[in-house]
């Protein structure tokens, strides 16, 4: 089970977000956001769903209605996706034409800025999945109970609207100066928590942790898309 889910959780962001960049070359990074911000809008769609539905059916059966669920709407979105593609891409694309789009992945891995997204990549990631995986035990050990899971909730609706504004923002200045102001949220959210203010510091780091977690997510894979372009994008992503 972790292994089929691991497959099927690592390969989707890595597959979608590149595709979208290669229809879009005009607001590229909005259509990017809003992509990523559906993510964002599912888990408050699905989650009371899921509630429901195991309270109802007990949690085997619900697993099975969402499998079932999931098949149906992922082939009616691959139906889509087919005719869409005939429309953005009427003639088979020449080789030689997606080479000179971009740099392959061997061309990528001489280029010092693949590594510094990677080292940078791997900063944000740890920062990232330390406060996700400790900030509810931590609101709990300053006595906010109620707040605890409400933190999380915070966190991931500012991340939410942050996904399209920032992705919008990089079409106006470039992914790399929208990604040091994304990433500055992020610095300035950690020495706040650790400020004795109580309730209203967990509500500011939480705004500014959202800010940054969520536009920084999006803005790596614009990045990604941008620096190195078409020919192994879905590769280099996953890679970094």
């Amino acid at each position: 089970h972790a292994l089929i889910l691991s497959i099927g959780v690592g390969s989707g962001w890595p597959s979608l977000i590149p595709e979208i960049g290669h229809y879009f070359h005009r607001n590229r990074g909005l259509m990017i956001g809003c992509a990523a911000a559906s993510i964002g809008v599912s888990s408050f769609l699905i989650c009371p769903v899921t509630r429901e539905l195991i309270e109802k059916y007990g949690w085997r059966q619900t697993y099975l209605i969402l499998g079932i669920a999931i098949i149906i709407i992922l082939g009616l979105v691959s139906i889509i996706y087919k005719n869409a593609r005939r429309y953005a891409f009427p003639k088979p694309e020449n080789p030689e034409d997606i080479k000179r789009s971009g740099k392959t992945f061997s061309e990528t891995l001489r280029d010092r800025n693949y590594y510094l997204i990677c080292v940078i990549y791997f900063l944000f990631g740890y920062a990232m999945h330390t406060v996700m995986i400790h900030i509810i035990p931590y609101t709990l050990d300053m006595g906010f109970t109620g707040f605890a899971v409400k933190i999380v909730v915070l966190i991931g609706g500012v991340s939410m609207i942050t996904r399209i504004l920032c992705a919008w923002f990089s079409d106006k200045v470039g992914v790399k100066w929208a990604l040091m102001v994304q990433l500055s949220f992020m610095f300035a959210a950690f020495p706040v928590i650790l400020l004795p203010q109580g309730f209203a510091g967990l509500v500011i780091f939480g705004r500014l942790f959202g800010l940054s977690y969520g536009g920084a997510m999006v803005l790596f894979a614009i990045a990604v898309v941008d620096y190195f372009g078409k020919p192994s994008s879905c590769m280099l992503l996953g890679s970094v």
